[in-house]
């Protein structure tokens, strides 16, 4: 699949409800979501992240694609970067 192609897909609420789910069963203590243009600053949807001991102040992570969300989440959770 090319991204337009992905990105259709994904935009079937069930197959991005399938995706959040995936991810947060796959990192405990996340909540995921896919947010549409309509509700960001950009021109396409982009997956969101937020650990729930985040205080509101704290920046989500934002990525078009969800494997690479799913590196950046990884990667807070392993400590390998700073999630401050």
């Amino acid at each position: 699949m090319n991204e337009d192609e992905t990105r259709a897909w994904y935009d079937v609420p069930e197959h991005a409800d399938y995706m959040c789910g995936l991810l947060a069963r796959a990192h405990p203590g996340w909540h995921v979501k896919r947010l549409g243009p309509d509700r960001t600053f950009r021109s396409v949807p982009v997956w969101c992240a937020r650990h729930q001991s985040w205080p509101a102040s704290h920046p989500s992570l934002i990525d078009e694609n969800a494997g690479l969300l799913n590196r950046s989440m990884t990667m807070v959770d392993e400590g390998a970067v700073g999630a401050a």
